[in-house]
C-alpha cells in the first residue's frame, strides 16, 4: 500500500494563509488593508513598500481553494512589483508588495504602468524633493495616487479568472497608514496619499528668466529674489550657496531693492548649455530650451520651447516663474502679446510647462533693385538685390533659403550693415536666350531680346517684366527698381508698356522704371545705334578724308602753281589753234605750188615749229608764244 506524499502541516498552513489573504482581499467587506512606506535615498533611488494585512477572522470562506487563488494572483502580478511569501502574524495574514526604482523617472514610469494595469485614469504627478542647501533644508514629497490605486489589478485579475464577482473585485483593497522614510528620518503622511512637507525655507520667492539670441548662440538672464529679512537670516551662507550654483562662465550681480535681495545671473552658450546651466542654477532637472527654424512657402517658421521648473533653489511658495523669450518686434502679431518692446525687440512670455511658442514670419522684402547689364545682342548679367531689415532677416539663413537660385542658374551673396540685410542674386547669360531661360527658371521673370543688328549697327528689341511673385509672398514695400544698362553706342527709346502706362524713362544708354505696386509692367524698349566696329569704320573713313585735306593744305602752293601752269598751257594751245585758223582764212586758196608752204605754215603754227618732212625750208617759229605774241 502506497501512501501519497503530503505537504507538511506548516506548509499547508502557509499555503492556506496565502490563499486566504488573496481571497479575502477581494471577498471581505472592508478588503485588505495596505500600509505604505515610501523609502528614499539621497541619490533619488528607493522603493515603495506596500504591506497588505488580512485579519484571521476574515480568512474564512475561500472560494476555489488556495491553489486557484495563488495561481490567479501570480499570473496577473505586474513585472514592476515583487511579492513576498505570506506570513501568519498576530495581526493576521501578511504579504508585502514592493516597487523598487532607481530614480524619479524610473519610479514615474513604473507607477504609470501599474495605474494602467489597474484601470485607473490617473496621470502621475510626483514631487520627490530632498534638499540640503542654504536655500532649502528638508523634505517635500507629494503624489496624486494611493497604493490602493496601484493594486487595483488584484481584484481585476480575480474577476477575469471568474473567482469573484464584480462587487468583490471592487472592494479588494483599502488604504491604511501612509508614511515616508528619507535617509534615517521617518515622516508621517497627512493622508492616504504621500504628502510630506518638512522644509526649512529660505528659498527663492521671485524668479524671472529671460532668453535672447546672441553671438554665443543664446544669452539667459536669471533674476532670483527673496525678502530681505529672509536673506539676512543667513546672508553669508546664501551668497556662498549662490556662488556654488553658478553655471560655468556665468556672472552674478547682487542688489537690494523694494524690500528684496536679488541676484542677477547671466550666462551664454548654445541651447544645450542654456538648459544645463539652468538645471544647475535652479537645483532641478529636465529644463528644455530650443529654438527651431524651418522654411515654408509662405516664409519662415520659428518654434521656441522654454520649459523649466525651479528645484531646491526655490521656495515651495514660489507660485509661477516669469519666463520670457526675446524676438524681433516684427514677429509679434495676432495672438502673440509682447510684455515689453525695447529697441525693436519684443519680450514675449513663454510657457514654463513647455508649450511651444510658434512664429510664422512672412517673407517681407523692403525693396528690390534689379539691374540688367546687356551687350548689343541682349546677352549679359542680371543682378537682383533684395533688401530687408536685419531684425526681420534673423541670421539670414531663412532668407537665403528662399532666394537661393538653383545650381547652374545663378549665385547668391549676402551683406549686413547692422540695419539692412541685402541678398544679391546674380544671373549671367552668355546669349540672350540663355539669359531669358535662366531668369524664367529663377523667378518666372519675363525677358526677351530680338537682335536685328549687324556687325556695324545695333538694332535690338527688348521686353522686360520683372515679376518676382514666384519668389516673394508679397510685393516689396518700396517697390522693384529696374535699371537696364545698354552697350556703348546704343540709344534707347521706350515704346510701350503692356500693362498700363509704362513708367520707364530712357536717359542715354540707361532705361529705368519702378514697379511700385507689385504688378510688374512689361516694358518694351527699342535700342538702336552703332557698334564699336561701326564706330571704328566711321572713324577710319573720317581720318582718311582728313588726311587728304591735310595733304592738300600742306601742298597748296605747289598745287596752285601746277594748276595755273596747266590752265596757262591750255589757254596757249587754244590761242594757237585760233590764230592758225584765222591765218588760213585770210590768204584764200593758194596755187598748187604754194599749197605745200601753206600746209607747212599751219603745221608750224600748230606744232610750235620744226620742219615738216618733205616741205621746203622755211623760217622756224618759236617754241612758246609769249603773251605779247598771242595778243
Amino acid at each position: 500500500m502506497t501512501t501519497p506524499l503530503q505537504a507538511p502541516a506548516r506548509g499547508r498552513r502557509a499555503l492556506a494563509a496565502f490563499a486566504a489573504v488573496v481571497a479575502l482581499l477581494v471577498l471581505s467587506a472592508c478588503g485588505g488593508r495596505i500600509d505604505t512606506t515610501l523609502k528614499l535615498k539621497g541619490d533619488g533611488s528607493g522603493e515603495r513598500v506596500m504591506r497588505v494585512t488580512l485579519s484571521s477572522s476574515d480568512a474564512e470562506g475561500v472560494e476555489g481553494g488556495a491553489k486557484a487563488i495563488e495561481k490567479s494572483v501570480r499570473a496577473h502580478l505586474p513585472e514592476q512589483l515583487t511579492m513576498s511569501k505570506v506570513a501568519e502574524t498576530d495581526d493576521g495574514f501578511v504579504t508585502t508588495m514592493t516597487l523598487a526604482f532607481t530614480d524619479l523617472a524610473d519610479y514615474t514610469a513604473k507607477v504609470t504602468a501599474l495605474l494602467e494595469a489597474s484601470g485607473k485614469d490617473i496621470t502621475p504627478e510626483i514631487t520627490h524633493s530632498v534638499a540640503d542647501t542654504a536655500f532649502l533644508r528638508g523634505v517635500e514629497l507629494e503624489e496624486n495616487f494611493t497604493s490602493a490605486d496601484l493594486l487595483g489589478w488584484v481584484g481585476a485579475g480575480l474577476l477575469e479568472d471568474k473567482l469573484v464577482d464584480q462587487d468583490a473585485a471592487d472592494a479588494a483593497v483599502e488604504n491604511g497608514a501612509t508614511a515616508a522614510k528619507v535617509g534615517d528620518k521617518d515622516y508621517d503622511s497627512s493622508s492616504s496619499y504621500v504628502r510630506v512637507n518638512d522644509v526649512a525655507d529660505r528659498g527663492i520667492r521671485d524668479l524671472s528668466v529671460t532668453t535672447s539670441r546672441s553671438d554665443a548662440g543664446f544669452t539667459r538672464v536669471v533674476v532670483l529674489g527673496l525678502p530681505t529679512e529672509v536673506y539676512q537670516e543667513d546672508a553669508a551662507g546664501l551668497d556662498a550657496a549662490m556662488t556654488e550654483l553658478l553655471p560655468a562662465g556665468a556672472t552674478v550681480v547682487p542688489s537690494d531693492a523694494d524690500g528684496s535681495h536679488v541676484w542677477t545671473v547671466t550666462f551664454s552658450g548654445d541651447a544645450a548649455a542654456i538648459a544645463a546651466g539652468t538645471d544647475t542654477l535652479l537645483g532641478t532637472s529636465g529644463t528644455v530650451w530650443s529654438w527651431t527654424e524651418s522654411q515654408r512657402a509662405t516664409g519662415q517658421q520659428v518654434e521656441i520651447v522654454d520649459k523649466l521648473v525651479c528645484g531646491t533653489t526655490c521656495s515651495p511658495d514660489l507660485y509661477r516663474p516669469e519666463v520670457l523669450h526675446v524676438v524681433p518686434e516684427a514677429w509679434v502679431s495676432g495672438d502673440v502679446f509682447a510684455e515689453d518692446v525695447v529697441d525693436g525687440q519684443a519680450y514675449v512670455r513663454s510657457d514654463p510647462e513647455g508649450t511651444p511658442s510658434v512664429y510664422e514670419i512672412p517673407l517681407v522684402v523692403t525693396r528690390v533693385d534689379a539691374t540688367l547689364d546687356l551687350d548689343r545682342t541682349g546677352a549679359g548679367e542680371a543682378s537682383l538685390v533684395f533688401s530687408l531689415p536685419t531684425a526681420a532677416a534673423g541670421d539670414g539663413a531663412a532668407i537665403e533659403s528662399v532666394l537661393r537660385p538653383a545650381d547652374g542658374v545663378g549665385t547668391l551673396g549676402r551683406t549686413d550693415d547692422g540695419t539692412t540685410t541685402r541678398v544679391t542674386v546674380t544671373i549671367v547669360g552668355a546669349t540672350a536666350d540663355e539669359l531669358e531661360d535662366r531668369l524664367d527658371s529663377y523667378a518666372g521673370i519675363s525677358y526677351s531680346a530680338r537682335d536685328e543688328g549687324s556687325f556695324f549697327s545695333i538694332d535690338l528689341d527688348l521686353r522686360v517684366s520683372m515679376d518676382l511673385s514666384e519668389r516673394l509672398t508679397s510685393a516689396p514695400v518700396e517697390g522693384t527698381h529696374v535699371a537696364v544698362n545698354l552697350p556703348f553706342g546704343a540709344k534707347a527709346a521706350v515704346s510701350s508698356g503692356f500693362f498700363g502706362t509704362t513708367t520707364a524713362k530712357a536717359d542715354g544708354r540707361t532705361v529705368t522704371w519702378v514697379d511700385a505696386d507689385g504688378y510688374a509692367n512689361s516694358t518694351s524698349v527699342d535700342v538702336t545705334g552703332t557698334t564699336v566696329a561701326g564706330l571704328v569704320r566711321n572713324i577710319v573713313g573720317g581720318l582718311i578724308a582728313l588726311a587728304l585735306v591735310g595733304v592738300a593744305v600742306w601742298k597748296r602752293r605747289a598745287i596752285a602753281q601746277w594748276w595755273r601752269a596747266t590752265q596757262a598751257a591750255s589757254r596757249e594751245r587754244t590761242a594757237a589753234l585760233a590764230a592758225a585758223s584765222a591765218g588760213a582764212g585770210g590768204a584764200g586758196v593758194a596755187s598748187a605750188s604754194a599749197g605745200g608752204a601753206g600746209v607747212a605754215s599751219v603745221d608750224t603754227a600748230v606744232h610750235g615749229g620744226g620742219a615738216v618732212p618733205g616741205a621746203p625750208d622755211v623760217p622756224q617759229a618759236p617754241d612758246v608764244f609769249t603773251e605779247a605774241q598771242l595778243r
